[in-house]
């Protein structure tokens, strides 16, 4: 249990699954593609939320093949969450949030993660596109109520699987740019300071 007394349930642990699974997909990943990793010493070792654009189904694949043998949590809609599908995505280290009525009790598995050391992966644009246009502030409130840092990443490649890909396997990059510090909370309003920390991390993730 951690300080804001929300406790990882087994279910919540990327495990011996995560370790099959993520290997797998590794697989799928470098058949399908050729990829690059730039920046990963911008990671930190400690807790860290990992922000970046979102263009598709298979930016977490490489996101997380990036940061391969850690393991990292993703955010992801509650609606994926069907029977069977909401098993794998657990397992892959995948929990739910509901999109439609966000609050406090959004924030705890996320902040119990980070208290934890683990690494989260946030979209903050919240939809799938190339750049981000409507940047919510959620990530950057996790970040200060964590007191963690952001670490944004830019992904450029195909979004989706095509059998084509197997013959001539297309680039693919994800970048790791230099950790974002939350700013100090004295004297300011949580939406404030929010605003301009989501600023700083739409800046960083468009630079490519």
């Amino acid at each position: 249990m951690d300080s804001t007394g929300t406790k990882l349930h087994d279910r919540d642990h990327p495990g011996r699954a995560y370790r099959w699974i993520g290997g797998m997909l590794r697989t799928v990943a470098f058949a399908f593609g050729r990829g690059q990793v730039t920046g990963r010493h911008h990671l930190p070792d400690g807790p860290a939320i990992i922000v970046a654009n979102h263009v598709g189904w298979l930016d977490p694949l490489w996101i997380g093949t990036a940061t391969w043998p850690r393991p990292v949590y993703f955010m992801a809609k509650r609606e994926l969450f069907v029977p069977v599908m909401g098993t794998i995505l657990r397992s892959a280290g995948v929990f739910p949030v509901d999109r439609d009525a966000p609050g406090p009790s959004a924030m705890k598995l996320p902040l119990a993660i980070l208290a934890g050391g683990g690494l989260l992966v946030i979209f903050p644009g919240g939809r799938r596109s190339e750049a981000l246009g409507d940047l919510k502030r959620g990530a950057a409130t996790i970040a200060m109520l964590a007191g963690c840092p952001l670490v944004p990443v830019h992904y450029s490649g195909p979004t989706k699987l095509q059998l084509r890909d197997l013959l001539r396997r297309p680039p693919v990059c994800v970048r790791f740019h230099a950790p974002i510090l939350p700013p100090p909370r004295e004297g300011r309003r949580m939406r404030d300071a929010a605003d301009t920390l989501s600023q700083a991390i739409e800046k960083a993730i468009n630079s490519g």
